[in-house]
């Protein structure tokens, strides 16, 4: 079992959660991002760089986007994170999509994999 790791971003508007059961969390915060503080200012201030809304992807082992229906999700609640995380873990993709404030499409979600 692979230990849970986070890795921030160089640009410092995020960070990765890794190794969730075999996905990634990506939130994005800041420029470029769809939360509250993604203003266009060339260097923020410390007040700039807080946030309760954040931007927010999952991934597979290969890197492809799963279960959100536009892959990303953004104004997520960043107080939702440890419930989001929980989620994930679990694989209860139809809960990350109510916690991302999403309609649930099947079709977009992980498959499990067919015993032999």
């Amino acid at each position: 079992m692979s230990k849970v790791s986070i890795t921030a971003y160089k640009d410092r508007n995020g960070f990765a959660i890794k190794n969730l059961e075999g996905y990634t969390l990506s939130v994005g915060i800041g420029l470029h991002h769809y939360c509250e503080n993604n203003r266009n200012e060339s260097s923020p201030t410390p007040d700039d760089m807080e946030t309760t809304t954040m931007e927010v992807a999952i991934m597979d082992s290969n890197g492809h986007f799963v279960c959100l229906p536009d892959d990303i999700s953004g104004h997520v609640r960043v107080s939702k994170l440890d419930h989001l995380i929980t989620a994930i873990k679990v694989h209860d993709w139809h809960q990350v999509c109510w916690l991302c404030d999403e309609d649930a499409i099947p079709h977009k979600f992980p498959q499990k994999a067919k015993k032999a």
